[in-house]
Parts: structure tokens; C-alpha cells; sequence
């Protein structure tokens, strides 16, 4: 079962909110929202407990300062998730 949780999702040109729900609904909402808002969307935890999610949130604070994302963010993003990912 797909617990419930808060999410942030950042859509280019539009900003970061918060939402709550299942991730599938919360990938919707980034998905509807950023056909919506013609730009790329991200979404992550609000909690912060993986390392993936603190890595999302660090280049979308970058974004929103208006500061390009380094590509060590990417690739260290990259290798958390494919972290997580393993059994």
C-alpha cells in the first residue's frame, strides 16, 4: 500500500508548492502541472530522510535563486537514487 506523505514539486517558471499524497498522485500533480505550465517539474520528500530527496532539494533551491545546478549535483542524484533503488 502507497502511504500518503507531503511532497514539494517544482515546476520551471511557476515555483515550488507543497502536496500530499500517494508518490503516484504526487507524480501526476508534477506531470499535470507541468504540461499546465509548459516547464520541467521536479518532485521529492519533504522530509528529507533519503539522499536523493535532500540532493532534489538543493538543486531546486539553486533554480530558485535563479543559479544554474553544477552536473556533480546531477551525477551524486544519480548515484543515490540508483542507491536506493537496490535491494
Amino acid at each position: 500500500m502507497d502511504d500518503k506523505t507531503v511532497w514539494m514539486i517544482r515546476i520551471q517558471g511557476y515555483g515550488t508548492f507543497e502536496f500530499e499524497g500517494t508518490e503516484k498522485e504526487a507524480e501526476d500533480m508534477r506531470a499535470h502541472k507541468s504540461r499546465w505550465e509548459g516547464g520541467i517539474g521536479m518532485k521529492w520528500r519533504k522530509d528529507l530522510l533519503r539522499e536523493s530527496d535532500r540532493i532534489s532539494s538543493e538543486i531546486a533551491d539553486l533554480w530558485d535563486d535563479g543559479q544554474g545546478a553544477p552536473k556533480k549535483l546531477f551525477n551524486r542524484l544519480r548515484k543515490a537514487r540508483a542507491a536506493e533503488a537496490a535491494p
